[in-house]
């Protein structure tokens, strides 16, 4: 073989070779990105797993009551549903898995709202404004009540250090279950059913 035809050889082969490293690469960055679309989102860090597991609400815990607004001003109090079943969600507009789950809460919350409440808990101290959470919810047709956390008291009192997180409030304001992550309509099947 010539000088020439060694380096187009070996100047193939690296072209070859980087091609490859490259589409692995995107690959994998795809793996990576589809992964993290469903998993929960940190609001304080990963050390906030261990204050939660330490000193986190518990199931049987009774559910810290809140006062808040939802978007057209009116105020809401967990208390006010006592006897009923209640979905607790913190979510955020910005939040990947939170926007996955939404959906799931407005199918059941028309065709099971009389069984089950849901309130969805906006970290509104992590949005960039309350508008963005109103642009998000008109949007996308959201009917179920939407509450602002403005500062993070709810957030900070149910130990959401991560979002979406769901607590299941029984009739009696205790705490029978509770989900991080996004909600899908068979996990809701599943959930509601026990």
């Amino acid at each position: 073989m010539s000088k020439i035809s060694w380096r187009r050889l070996l100047v193939t082969l690296f072209l070859l070779g980087l091609v490859t490293w490259l589409g692995v690469d995107f690959f994998v960055q795809q793996q990576e990105a589809s992964k993290a679309e469903s998993e929960p989102v940190w609001l304080t860090g990963p050390d906030a797993e261990m204050q939660q597991a330490s000193s986190g609400l518990e199931i049987g815990d009774q559910a810290p009551d809140f006062k808040l607004n939802d978007l057209s001003g009116k105020e809401v109090k967990l208390s006010d549903y006592r006897g009923q079943e209640v979905l607790v969600n913190f979510w955020a507009s910005w939040c990947e898995p939170c926007k996955e789950e939404m959906p799931v809460f407005q199918s059941y919350y028309e065709s099971d709202g009389q069984r089950v409440e849901i309130l969805a808990v906006n970290a509104t101290n992590t949005e960039r404004s309350v508008k963005d959470v109103e642009t998000f919810v008109e949007a996308n047709g959201f009917t179920f009540p939407i509450l602002l956390d403005r500062d993070a008291t709810s957030v900070e009192d149910y130990l959401a250090f991560y979002l979406p997180v769901t607590y299941k409030i029984d009739e009696e304001g205790k705490i029978s279950d509770l989900h991080r992550g996004p909600l899908t309509h068979d996990m809701m099947d599943e959930w509601l059913s026990t």
